[in-house]
């Protein structure tokens, strides 16, 4: 973790950066031109990590799922049953009476 606020565990699980680099240009000519543009602006839009910690490995796919299953549920209530829009509205109001 850059902030230093917790303990990563383990500082580095792997590192890629003679594959995916996340500085342009590295400095390593046997990288392919097309490796040292993807790996910063993979690091500029995402947050990519040549050689992340493993509180980073644990912590965010918890998160993406947590987020996931909050974001599901909150969809799956708030899509309740819905109005059939090809009835007119004094069609409707008597579907309404007729219930109570």
């Amino acid at each position: 973790m850059k902030a230093g606020i917790a303990n990563p565990i383990i500082n580095e699980v792997w590192n890629i950066k003679h594959i995916l680099p996340e500085a342009f240009p590295d400095g390593n000519p046997a990288t392919p031109a097309w490796f040292e543009i993807s790996g910063p602006l993979l690091e500029a839009l995402f947050g990519y990590n040549a050689n992340p910690a493993l509180l980073e490995i644990i912590v965010y796919p918890s998160l993406l799922l947590l987020i996931g299953f909050v974001s599901l549920k909150l969809w799956k209530r708030n899509s309740g049953p819905s109005v059939e829009l090809s009835k007119s509205p004094i069609e409707l109001a008597s579907i309404e009476l007729s219930k109570n």
